[in-house]
């Protein structure tokens, strides 16, 4: 038994070996076979078919195949064909399928869109972008492929031919047949997609019946555009400086924007009247850049609001240009439309607009302004309205959306970055808020602006500049050198204005401007008074002056002053012989009057040699009463009557009175 087992064992082993070596040698020979195949200078072969003009790469394989009687499938792998490489447009698999087909290869290859570099394809020396073609959707002319079917040998559907122009979703109409294109069957997986073989054989029958046919329409000037701008032919309209991408993308979008602000026939919203819509854009686009300008304004008044900036209004249009993809897809309507946006929208050095920064701004905003400024924004459009760059208050939108140019700004603008309000003047330049307003009246550190409503500014750039030039030229003098004073006490002794003696400096006249060493506020300016005086122009005075009257009477200035007003002395008013304001004058006789009539407790305190505490401890003593027609007021001096003094105290010679 043993001995039968292993007999049986031995043969079933042998016999196993056999089959295996059998098995192996086919695979290897088929291998073998295949490699060979694949790897030899393919040559034409005999039963052949005409490329088709505009056909791509996958149908002419498919009809190619039929001709020969096998699937495409079958025919790619038996003749070593990449079949993937012909739906992806591989170089080597095209290049194979044409010596096999014995068509150029560069013929296969032109209606078919390839992708030198992302994001780009070219078909017919025509850019457009990966967008340009309907995604994952085989799109044909009904009409067209019943007529390829009655041509050639084979079956009915392996005479059917697809054109590269059939998959932009720009080209909606065969214009030999006014046929609508129609999508025939849909597959987001591509190489499932051009399996063009396997899907007409399905669908042959209800092509030839006329079940996918819809109704004719006349081509648009679009589709005639479009199809010219395809064959090559020379662009006569505005869109030629865009590729064939570029404007048909155009033409639809700027469409979209018509119809957002003009009411049309039709809903826009239906993909079936793209055609409709991208008619409209190429309308106004062939016309120049200026409608298509105005379109694109009209969208931004009726859409833009005070927050609404580019991205809201444009929508799609700016989402896609917006896209990394755009610079090399859409370089030159990115940059039409970017320009436009510029122009049109307050957008500068800051802001980042497709992906890239503003160099450049050529409008501002109120609210821009201000945030560049750093001045209130309610403020900032005072001043600029004061300035007539925008509207007053009440005429104009949100400061959001009152623009004006930037250029023709630029001055004020920076001027106004570095503003400041009169205190801060006045503190970085060292000027007291009298002397501040005092200079202003002659004409000295003009605010920058001025208007009403806001409270004015200055520059105080320009404001340092001009006590500079005062600075430069002064003579350093020591701070304890007591006959050089400062301008705003210079100009109090003089009775007029520090503006005049800046006057005779800038004419000048006077070089003998001082300033503390190393100073360099206005507070630093020093003049001597003597210097001074004999440059002012005095007119001839028409009378003896208060100070006059104090010197002859011992009565004070402002108690002068009120005797004058009430009428106790003789007065009358006259402009000031240098500064020309209204000031009160006496005559010699008026002072002889009040004199004879009257004496101050000073006058008593001067001619009798006391003190303030020893006079008036003697006028108590004596009961000497006041004048009663000048009523003595707390703090003031006391006017008595002559008759009065010499009756209680002395008198003097002759006397005021016949009293003993």
């Amino acid at each position: 038994m043993t001995s039968a087992r292993r007999v049986r064992s031995s043969r079933h082993n042998t016999l196993r070996l056999s089959g295996s070596i059998f098995w192996g040698t086919i695979s290897a020979s088929i291998i073998l076979a295949g490699f060979v195949l694949k790897n030899c200078k393919p040559s034409p072969l005999p039963l052949y078919v005409d490329l088709r003009a505009r056909e791509i790469p996958a149908s002419f394989m498919a009809r190619l195949a039929n001709r020969n009687g096998v699937t495409t499938r079958d025919f790619a792998r038996d003749l070593g064909i990449d079949f993937f490489g012909v739906c992806y447009n591989k170089q080597d698999a095209i290049e194979r399928l044409a010596a096999f087909g014995n068509v150029p290869c560069a013929a296969l290859l032109r209606w078919t869109p390839v992708r030198p570099a992302a994001q780009n394809a070219h078909m017919n020396g025509q850019t457009f972008s990966r967008l340009s073609f309907s995604v994952g959707q085989m799109r044909a002319c009904p009409a067209c492929l019943r007529t390829h079917a009655v041509t050639g040998e084979g079956s009915a559907h392996g005479q059917m031919s697809f054109y590269g122009h059939w998959q932009l979703r720009h080209v909606s109409l065969c214009l030999t047949h006014n046929l609508p294109l129609v999508t025939l069957w849909s597959d987001k997986v591509q190489h499932r997609r051009l399996d063009i073989g396997l899907h007409l054989a399905e669908l042959a029958d209800d092509i030839l019946t006329g079940t996918f046919d819809r109704q004719e329409r006349t081509a648009t000037d679009f589709d005639i555009w479009l199809e010219n701008r395809l064959s090559g032919r020379t662009d006569q309209t505005w869109l030629h400086r865009f590729a064939t991408g570029e404007a048909a993308d155009l033409c639809t979008w700027l469409g979209e924007a018509v119809t957002k602000v003009e009411p049309q026939d039709f809903d826009p919203s239906d993909p079936d009247n793209l055609w409709r819509i991208t008619q409209l854009g190429y309308a106004t686009a062939s016309k120049g850049g200026a409608p298509v300008t105005r379109v694109l304004e009209r969208l931004q008044a009726e859409f833009g609001s005070a927050r609404a900036g580019p991205k809201q209004v444009l929508d799609s249009f700016y989402t896609i240009l917006g896209t990394p993809g755009s610079k090399n897809t859409r370089p030159t309507l990115r940059e039409f439309i970017r320009s436009h946006i510029i122009n049109h929208w307050p957008l500068g050095p800051g802001d980042n607009l497709f992906g890239e920064p503003v160099t450049t701004r050529k409008l501002h905003s109120i609210r821009t302004a201000a945030r560049e400024t750093g001045i209130d924004q309610r403020r900032l459009g005072n001043l600029l309205a004061q300035a007539g760059l925008v509207p007053p208050a009440g005429n104009r939108p949100d400061d959001n959306e009152t623009l004006f140019d930037a250029a023709a700004s630029r001055g004020l603008i920076d001027g106004l970055a570095n503003s400041v309000g009169a205190q801060s003047v006045q503190t970085a330049l060292g000027i007291s808020r009298s002397q501040f307003a005092l200079l202003r009246k002659d004409g000295y550190f003009e605010p920058q602006l001025d208007g009403t409503g806001a409270k004015p500014v200055w520059d105080l750039s320009a404001g340092r500049a001009l006590l500079n030039s005062f600075l430069k030229n002064a003579i350093p003098v020591a701070t304890n050198d007591n006959d050089w004073v400062g301008l705003a006490q210079a100009a109090q002794r003089l009775k007029i204005r520090p503006g005049k003696i800046l006057n005779l400096v800038r004419n000048g006249r006077f070089n003998q401007l001082g300033r503390v060493t190393n100073g360099m506020m206005y507070s630093d300016l020093r003049v001597r008074i003597a210097d001074v005086k004999p440059l002012l122009e005095y007119s001839a005075s028409p009378g003896l002056t208060l100070t006059d009257f104090k010197q002859a009477t011992h009565v004070s200035l402002p108690l002068g002053a009120r005797l004058a007003r009430a009428g106790i002395i003789s007065s009358f008013e006259a402009p000031q012989k240098l500064t020309r304001l209204p000031q009160i004058f006496v005559t010699q006789a008026s002072i002889d009057e009040f004199n004879a009539k009257f004496v101050a407790k000073s006058a008593l305190r001067h001619w009798l040699g006391l003190n303030h505490y020893a006079i008036t401890k003697l006028v108590r003593t004596f009961g000497l009463e006041g004048a009663p027609q000048i009523p003595a007021r707390p703090g003031t001096d006391v006017i008595f009557e002559w008759t009065e003094v010499e009756k209680k105290l002395f008198c003097r010679w002759p006397p005021a009175s016949n009293a003993d």
